[in-house]
């Protein structure tokens, strides 16, 4: 017999005397600080940064990264390129960053000294940084240097700290703003120039001979974390029109099938790529099994026939919109002109002081006098349905060369023409419609906010043939800035704002709306009207043009009145109210709010301490889900710019994002 080469075994007997056995008397489990749904544990965690400067402590300031995974301290090309004076780059060793799928090789890096500011004093480390262009982060502090200075990280419920050695001097961390996913995949887009192939294709012998395995038929390309409908080649058994495509262990990595039942008819299963880069997966790759339904699954019982039946048409109802509307509807954003009409009911005059929002904190002497002052000029309000009229004509200039146009009207639901139905009865009655003869004709979309619905037409068509007034609209920022420091703060909304405004004869037919009702045109400005907004402003700015700036403010149709003393406030109340009355427009009590020391205007807090958030906003802004689409990341971009003031580093932090639209 062959002798067997010698694999250095120990007995049983030797190996229990060299290891130490568990003591299971003293077992402590560890608590979760925080638990997540099972498979889902490393879902929301990211690295942890803290803010350094770069060069001398009052240097360069940076978010430096240090747990990251990186085996080697790197900076970034464009953060270098911001750093003066510029430290000279050095030779290096060629290094290829093999964590990195593409592996980008690096051979140059810089000298850079980082100045961290603890509570106890500062803390100064040398490092080499390796210079990498494209690199999202700004720098990322290496297990190189880490290791060197004895960098370490505490993980408490009180937070994250950064520990400086044996100095006795840390700091706070926080999450950074990207994941290790997410750095890997940001560096390596710049890197890979050719998605990575998949498993080359079998031989054609092997692919023509009989098999009970499902092969993909031609080469496809996916995009990182998406699917495909793809198809597929097999050996159906004889006889069979139908069989069950089961997944196979052997899959090529990044790669997921979906089960199901397949048609012989129409071959398809449905692949996915479940990784950060794009993949190209070969013909001839296997993807899963072919088998007999009768066998391989579980007979129906009358149970599971109820329970398909019943998510079939759970399905079905889900999918099926509850109101059709057509591609391009305008949809509304907050924080800008209204684009759409919403009415409020009719505030009876006796109604007038339970009507408006005064501030239920005053003190009962000064309740008293603000009340005298909102009967005093009673006549500034829409009270009884009365809706104010301005004096000045609306135009509706048009372009050289522009012809009328005529929409077919957009279907509405039962419900929605209810509303159309109550919203055109009452313009007849309040003359704010009349019917149409016109050769133009605009569709109606009923647009739901905060659950009321808006009348709204499409005149997008309309604005795209009239000359715009420029005149211009008042900076928010300009607004909020000059109302801080205010003691006291009113606001007051114009009812319907544009509809108090008169459109010359001549130019209503432009304005001509169609619905199930027939055809009709405005007699006052409607809300959509391109110059709507600006000549608006102008009409408030020529009522309160002599305190403007001074202690009030007008954007479009909403009036702000602020002071530093009670009675001043009054006083500004007063002025105000009384300019709105010999105009002859209206305000609409319900939206009035008087005598604050802090409001919400314009989407933010405004007081005397100065501008704040709304913290609702922010934390719906913090519940929101990462945009997968670049329609989802323009929204998010948007909102996220209306508080770019409340948020450091914010250009910096945006940049990449701006980069993929």
């Amino acid at each position: 017999m062959q002798d067997m080469p010698d694999y250095n075994y120990i007995s049983a007997k030797a190996f229990l005397a060299a290891v130490t056995i568990m003591d299971d008397s003293k077992l402590i489990t560890l608590e979760q600080v925080k638990t997540q749904p099972h498979g889902s544990a490393f879902l929301g965690v990211t690295n942890c940064q803290v803010p350094g400067q770069l060069l001398s402590m009052n240097g360069f300031e940076t978010q430096i990264i240090i747990d990251s995974g990186s085996d080697i301290t790197l900076i970034s090309l464009d953060t270098l390129s911001k750093l003066s004076p510029r430290p000279k780059p050095k030779t290096g060793e060629e290094i290829e960053l093999g964590q990195i799928s593409g592996k980008l090789k690096i051979t140059n890096y810089v000298d850079i000294p980082i100045y961290f500011d603890t509570k106890k004093g500062p803390i100064l480390l040398l490092v080499e940084a390796y210079i990498v262009p494209n690199m999202a982060p700004p720098f990322i502090i290496g297990n190189d240097f880490a290791e060197q200075y004895k960098l370490s990280i505490l993980r408490s419920e009180k937070g994250t700290r950064l520990i400086f050695g044996d100095t006795g001097r840390s700091m706070n961390m926080h999450s950074s703003i990207y994941s290790t996913e997410e750095l890997h995949a940001y560096i390596a887009k710049h890197v890979i120039e050719d998605p990575p192939a998949l498993p080359p294709r079998p031989s054609k012998e092997e692919t023509n001979k009989p098999s009970k395995y499902l092969h993909l038929i031609d080469d496809v390309n996916i995009k990182p974390r998406t699917g495909k409908v793809v198809k597929i080649k097999a050996h159906w058994p004889e006889g069979r029109k139908e069989a069950f495509a089961e997944l196979i262990s052997d899959l090529p990595k990044g790669i997921q099938v979906l089960e199901s039942i397949i048609s012989q008819e129409t071959p398809d299963i449905i692949i996915f790529n479940t990784g950060n880069e794009a993949i190209t997966v070969k013909s001839g790759t296997k993807l899963g099994k072919l088998l007999n339904p009768d066998r391989s699954l579980d007979k129906p019982t009358d149970e599971r026939v109820t329970m398909a039946l019943s998510l079939k048409a759970l399905v079905k109802g889900l999918g099926k919109p509850t109101e059709p509307v057509p591609e391009g509807h305008p949809d509304e954003l907050e924080g800008g002109p209204k684009t759409s009409q919403t009415e409020s009911d009719p505030i009876p005059s006796e109604e007038l002081l339970e009507a408006l929002d005064i501030n239920p904190d005053l003190d009962p002497e000064q309740q008293k006098k603000i009340e005298e002052v909102i009967l005093k000029r009673k006549k500034a309000f829409g009270l009884d349905g009365r809706l104010g009229h301005h004096a000045s004509k609306f135009e509706i200039r048009l372009k050289e060369g522009a012809e009328p146009v005529s929409m077919r009207p957009y279907h509405a639901s039962p419900r929605n023409r209810e509303v159309i139905d109550t919203q055109i009865d009452k313009w007849l009655k309040l003359g704010v419609i009349e019917p149409s003869k016109s050769p133009w004709g605009f569709p109606v979309v009923i647009v739901f906010r905060n659950g009321k619905p808006r009348f709204c037409v499409d005149y997008r068509q309309l604005n795209t043939r009239i000359k715009h007034d420029e005149y211009p609209l008042p900076r928010q920022s300009d607004i909020l800035n000059t109302l801080t420091g205010s003691n006291w703060l009113s606001t007051f909304d114009a009812l319907s704002g544009f509809n108090q405004m008169e459109i010359k004869e001549e130019d209503r037919e432009r304005t001509a709306f169609r619905s199930h009702r027939g055809l009709y045109q405005f007699i006052r400005v409607p809300f959509g009207i391109q110059s709507g907004p600006t000549c608006f402003q102008r009409i408030m700015n020529e009522t309160l043009a002599a305190w403007l700036w001074i202690f009030v403010l007008v954007y479009i149709d909403d009036i702000v009145v602020f002071s530093k003393l009670f009675q001043e406030h009054l006083d500004h109340i007063d002025i105000v109210l009384k300019a709105i009355e010999d105009t002859g427009l209206t305000l609409a009590p319900d939206k009035c709010h008087i005598g604050y020391q802090s409001l919400r205007l314009l989407g933010q807090k405004v007081s005397r301490l100065g501008i704040s958030t709304i913290r609702e906003r922010v934390d719906a802004i913090n519940a929101m889900k990462p945009p997968t689409t670049v329609k989802e990341l323009q929204s998010i971009l948007g909102m996220w710019q209306y508080y770019r003031g409340f948020m450091p580093y914010y250009t910096w932090i945006v940049s990449p994002l701006f980069k993929l639209l």
